[in-house]
């Protein structure tokens, strides 16, 4: 209970960390993007903006791992069956490991289904599998993965955070490697803490399968013994039946058209700032404000001026999902689109109920946004910017 109260504090301070960064990033991307957009293709500075682009990318996926590991990244999960998905990994797995480590696996068939999404699931294993190796690379070994159905009772739940009894999945994976000393195995679910030399690994890919099965409502054990190896258990809850997904209608493409008018609303004056440019650059008519209650008044003023609106999540003041909710008691019809990098009390799965009808995760680059107001807009045109 300490260790997970422990995460739990790390995983808000570092996912706030991560949210603020996101603010930073976005100002960067953008404006980099603008910057290319208005070069000629034989420009010479714009193959090194195009390269600091790449960097803004990866750095993006690192906030992503951070936020995944603080139990802060939002996703859609979907009925899954990860049969397929564990067997690509196996392959890959034998395709990297070197020869002296032995894979070996046991995968039945009859395996109920979770919810979940697949890359996260393939991140589970692969990070699992990759300190496996790590602990058998010097003397070689045996790297076995299990996946079975179980059933948790609440004597055994009762021992962990938010994980409810019934039947799980539990994916089991057992190296016969050097095991995890003992004064260190209530830390390896932390972040950046690592073991391995300071060009071998980052220290994040425990705490980001932490933060997967956590998200899940699911649980994670180790077990390590000297001699004897090391095993980790992954247990995510399985669902009795398959809900049907809700068909997305399809988006008419047409020719991007000039005039159409967009509030956007967001605290941050750069970030406010470059959308104006940016969003005016593609064709549209702009207002922004940086107070959402200046916003609220402006829409107040004019509804049928405006053909979308675009708004941040965390404001002082009015955030997103309350503005949301006042803009579509004025004028139900009004596309609104919200912005964040997390939200605990928004989600893709209950926009609705808040009057959102898009989301953009932060950060983005302006052609995603673009494409993003064309899909809510009535006649759903394609936006997206010609490069």
């Amino acid at each position: 209970m300490l260790q997970s109260q422990k995460l739990e504090a790390m995983g808000t301070l570092t996912g706030g960390i991560a949210h603020d960064f996101n603010n930073i990033l976005s100002v960067i991307m953008g404006y980099s993007d603008l910057a290319v957009n208005s070069m000629k293709p034989d420009h010479p500075g714009r193959k090194y903006i195009t390269e600091l682009l790449k960097s803004t990318e990866r750095s993006k996926d690192l906030i992503t791992q951070i936020l995944t590991f603080s139990h802060q990244n939002i996703v859609a999960p979907k009925p899954l069956m990860i049969r397929p998905i564990v067997k690509e990994v196996i392959k890959l797995l034998k395709a990297s490991f070197p020869s002296n480590i032995i894979i070996r696996q046991d995968i039945p068939s009859a395996l109920c289904t979770i919810m979940a999404e697949p890359i996260q699931i393939h991140q589970i294993l692969m990070n699992i599998c990759t300190n496996s190796r790590h602990a058998m690379v010097d003397h070689g070994g045996k790297l076995d993965i299990k996946v079975e159905n179980v059933c948790l009772n609440e004597q055994y739940t009762s021992r962990y955070q938010d994980v409810q009894p019934g039947p799980f999945l539990k994916q089991s994976i057992t190296d016969s490697g050097q095991s995890i000393p003992h004064d260190i195995i209530d830390h390896i679910f932390d972040p950046y803490f690592t073991t391995k030399a300071k060009d071998k690994g980052t220290g994040l890919g425990l705490s980001v399968v932490h933060g997967i099965v956590r998200n899940y409502k699911g649980l994670i054990t180790v077990k390590s013994q000297p001699g004897k190896g090391t095993t980790f258990n992954v247990y995510i809850p399985a669902i009795e039946s398959v809900p049907i997904p809700d068909k997305t209608p399809a988006i008419i493409s047409a020719d991007q058209k000039a005039g159409r008018h967009v509030l956007f609303i967001d605290d941050e004056i750069d970030i406010t700032q470059l959308m104006k440019i940016g969003l005016q650059t593609t064709g549209f008519c702009v207002k922004a404000f940086t107070d959402s209650r200046i916003a609220l008044t402006a829409f107040e003023s004019a509804p049928q001026s405006f053909d979308a609106v675009i708004t941040d999540m965390t404001m002082p003041d009015i955030t997103g999902d309350i503005l949301a909710m006042k803009i579509k008691n004025i004028r139900p019809d009004i596309p609104i689109i919200l912005c964040t990098g997390f939200s605990e009390k928004v989600t893709p799965q209950n926009a609705h109920e808040f009057g959102i009808d898009a989301f953009v995760f932060k950060p983005y680059l302006i052609n995603d946004l673009v494409k993003i107001i064309g899909s809510v807009l009535p006649d759903g045109r394609d936006m997206s910017i010609r490069k």
